[in-house]
């Protein structure tokens, strides 16, 4: 009985075991998919400012967000093996849970909630997804975004790539993430760009979003491959992304290693060249700025070539710039960094003293040395001789004649002098060479007589010894 019990048992599980795979395998390949979209915001903002989103322009992003979804849901609806639900067809407030729920009531596969962005300073620009951190949600997440990803760079805008952000208890921050989570359906946030940068051209128009809903469309269709009007047996994800053991976690940090570098500027024409340079290992550099005034004003963000850590930048500074540069570069988390301060100045100083340089040269052949130049009586004797006139009188010369002519005589001389003067230093030298040798030969024949002498003192003295030992042994000393 209890063999039979075990058997029984190992087949039950075994057919349990068998079933839960036909059910994982038929989440994995269905016949229909139900996509949720979620134009984000909604409500009149009276009593919930978050109600109408973002505001530039005289636009409200509740509304914008709207236009963008009924567009998505019209392309969405072309292709076949899809069913496509809004959690709202109209401004109303609407709580995040109850998106969420709505989701869930419908079946939904997918939850695609749609925004457009805004930053502090004004400056950011690009499309970028959220997603949930945690194991196959954000599995589901980041292949669904990278299709998102491609469609709107395609369109021109910055990709700004796939996150995650988690709140202080370690969930997922966002609401309409963590309610769809918590109900079991893969959710992801769409922003699309900047309402207060230069993204604002691509959403400026009706048109413009009717276009953003399209591309959010394609999206969708290329994740699952589906086609307009061609039914498919079983639809699956197209992009596999493989499911963390543990949570992605969002880079908190900033840049590493941000370093500025002067390559040369040109004084005349303003142009100055740098390489800037950083590390980030946690995330991808997304964005770097210049100063020219120690960081006070910054410029606009540059985007930063993608997969390499050193930039090439060419500006113009200006003609004599003397002040500083300094860059600040930034992740796609919006984490930033500055560089070291260049001072222009100092590069600038040896410009000015290389160019006083080049104007004007220091010539050798222009100086000659006091032993090559021509002697006076030299000079004398080339000089022209001017023939006076018989009958006119001759100038009387105002100085003494004798005296000039042992100035010139003494002129003259000053070389030999110069020569006679090293001869006398070399004669000292040697008469001091020659006492000091003299002195040490003296004191050394003195020490030698006296060691002589000493010796002699010495023998002399065993002698002495000697003699009185002797004398003892003999009996003589009382």
């Amino acid at each position: 009985m209890e063999k039979k019990r075990l058997w029984r048992r190992y087949f039950i599980g075994l057919f349990f075991c068998f079933a839960l795979f036909l059910m994982g395998h038929q989440t994995e390949a269905k016949q229909n998919i139900t996509v949720v979209i979620d134009p984000g915001h909604g409500g009149s903002g009276v009593d919930n400012e978050a109600e109408l989103g973002a505001i530039y322009h005289d636009k409200y992003e509740k509304e914008m967000t709207l236009e963008i979804a009924k567009a998505m849901k019209e392309e969405l609806e072309q292709y076949s093996n899809l069913t496509v639900v809004l959690t709202r067809e109209e401004d109303r407030g609407i709580s995040l849970e109850e998106r969420a729920q709505i989701a869930a009531q419908v079946g939904g596969d997918i939850l695609i909630s749609l925004h457009l962005n805004a930053s502090l300073g004004h400056e950011m620009y690009g499309a970028e997804i959220w997603t949930s951190a945690f194991g196959e949600y954000y599995a589901a997440g980041r292949g669904l975004g990278e299709t998102f990803l491609k469609e709107l760079t395609e369109l021109g805008l910055a990709d700004r790539s796939i996150k995650t952000k988690l709140s202080r208890e370690g969930n997922d921050y966002y609401g309409i993430i963590r309610h769809g989570v918590s109900l079991g359906i893969p959710t992801i946030i769409v922003e699309h760009g900047h309402m207060d940068s230069k993204d604002w051209e691509y959403m400026d128009s009706q048109e413009k979003l009717r276009e953003l809903g399209k591309r959010d469309a394609n999206a969708v269709a290329k994740y699952y491959g589906l086609k307009k009007n061609v039914y498919k047996a079983k639809v699956e994800p197209t992009v596999i992304v493989e499911t963390p053991l543990e949570p992605v976690l969002p880079d908190t940090t900033d840049p590493d290693k941000v370093e500025l570098i002067l390559l040369d500027y040109d004084r005349t024409t303003g142009i100055a060249h740098f390489e800037l340079s950083a590390v980030e290992e946690e995330s991808k550099l997304m964005y770097y700025a210049i100063s020219t005034d120690a960081g006070k004003e910054w410029g606009e963000l540059t985007l930063w070539p993608k997969d390499t850590g050193t930039v090439a930048i060419e500006m113009d500074l200006g003609k004599d710039f003397d002040k500083e540069v300094v860059a600040k570069v930034y992740n796609n988390y919006e984490g930033n960094t500055e560089s070291n301060p260049l001072k222009i100045s100092p590069y600038l100083e040896e410009e000015v003293k290389e160019e006083k340089k080049a104007a004007d040269p220091v010539s050798e052949d222009s100086i000659l040395p006091l032993e090559e130049k021509e002697p006076v009586e030299r000079i004398e004797e080339s000089l022209p001789i001017l023939d006076t006139p018989v009958f006119e009188e001759s100038p009387i010369p105002k100085g003494n004649p004798i005296e000039e002519k042992k100035t010139i005589e003494t002129k003259a001389e000053l070389p030999e002098e110069s020569t006679t003067r090293e001869e006398v230093y070399l004669l000292l030298g040697a008469v001091t060479a020659g006492i000091l040798v003299t002195g040490i030969l003296i004191v050394m024949l003195l020490w030698s007589r006296t060691i002589v002498k000493r010796k002699k003192r010495e023998r002399q003295r065993r002698i002495r010894m000697g003699m009185e030992t002797f004398e003892y042994k003999m009996g003589r000393r009382t």
